[in-house]
């Protein structure tokens, strides 16, 4: 629910508010917790069918968000192998990578689908301050959505019908 509202939030809000390029990707986070406290599949789930809601309300090219963030949740899968998610170390340089190739993707993407349309270099230099807010966020956000999780009293890695 709180992908749904941040997705609806930015694109209707967000450009009247005055923020350029550079933002927190709160979606790539959401993944990494997901990830984090109930599982790859539960993640995998999430980021396709938020890639789907953000491709339906988009206008273009049907699949591209739903791709961008399977491969998002893909980057977090492969970090998870190497560093631990749960620690402030491993959250901080799974989702700079993650929002690196998430963002580098989608500004190399963007001539493909118009022959008329360039990148410019700040482009680039907003998405890489982009990934760097964002994986300094990151944190933050973890902490904020455990306390959430766990005044809720949802036990990680547990779904919704079993016993705990």
């Amino acid at each position: 629910m709180l992908g749904l509202f941040y997705t609806l939030f930015k694109g209707a809000w967000m450009p009247s508010l005055g923020a350029g390029e550079v933002e927190v990707d709160l979606l790539t986070v959401i993944i990494a917790f997901i990830h984090a406290f109930r599982g790859p599949g539960p993640a995998g789930l999430f980021a396709f069918c938020q890639g789907a809601f953000v491709d339906t309300f988009s206008g273009g090219a049907p699949g591209v968000f739903t791709s961008l963030y399977l491969l998002v949740f893909a980057a977090i899968l492969v970090g998870c192998r190497f560093l631990d998610l749960q620690a402030v170390k491993g959250q901080i340089l799974i989702a700079l990578l993650a929002v690196i190739l998430r963002k580098g993707l989608f500004l190399v993407m963007i001539p493909l689908f118009s022959a008329e349309a360039m990148v410019p270099l700040s482009a680039w230099a907003a998405a890489l301050v982009s990934a760097g807010v964002t994986c300094l966020a990151c944190p933050v956000f973890f902490a904020f959505f455990q306390r959430f999780v766990l005044a809720a009293g949802i036990v990680p890695g547990k779904t919704a019908g079993e016993e705990v």
